[in-house]
């Protein structure tokens, strides 16, 4: 059992049977009153956020997640297909993929959340290193503020990075952002 006053961003729980991951965390004090907690977190079945008031002091069932590491292999028409540690295909569906599809890579390390055996969700590493594949030539001019151009990455991926990227740099790109780190 968790003390709500321990969901903070990242945290796992679970209510009636439902798993949810802590977004967002306030603590909230007013006056002579008890204090309250206040999180937004995502139901990791539906995907939907939503808001949730604890009383302080009250606690919560800690989600029993399991966690697969696994490398990014291929798509095929309907799911993508990485392999664990035990060289074991694992298929997982464009919806449970959803927003991270643009950031995956052949061999890219992936973590698989799953619960009581029904796959949930994939965590990507923060910082992922791209090569630009396509980089419009610079446009040389006023320098005093910081110029940006549209770059598309290996993955078909297309972000903005600074004028001096050329084609075959390889970028760190921020997977939560999808905005450009550092040249590496």
């Amino acid at each position: 059992m968790l003390n709500v006053t321990e969901l903070r961003s990242g945290t796992y729980f679970q209510e009636d049977g439902v798993p949810y991951e802590v977004l967002k965390y306030d603590h909230i004090k007013m006056g002579r009153g008890t204090a309250t907690v206040r999180i937004k977190a995502k139901n990791l079945f539906t995907t939907a956020i939503v808001t949730k008031t604890f009383i302080s002091g009250k606690r919560v069932e800690e989600a029993e997640l399991e966690e697969r590491r696994a490398i990014f292999k291929y798509r095929t028409s309907a799911d993508y297909v990485f392999a664990d540690e035990d060289d074991e295909e694992i298929e997982v569906s464009r919806e449970i993929v959803g927003e991270n599809s643009p950031f995956l890579k052949k061999g890219l390390a992936v973590n698989i959340l799953s619960y009581q055996d029904r796959l949930l969700t994939l965590r990507l590493p923060i910082k992922v290193t791209y090569r630009v594949k396509e980089a419009p030539p610079d446009a040389r001019g006023n320098s005093a503020t910081v110029s940006y151009k549209e770059v598309i990455l290996e993955n078909q991926l297309k972000i903005k990075a600074p004028m001096f990227i050329k084609e075959g740099d390889d970028l760190v790109v921020d997977t939560r952002t999808g905005e450009y780190i550092s040249r590496n």
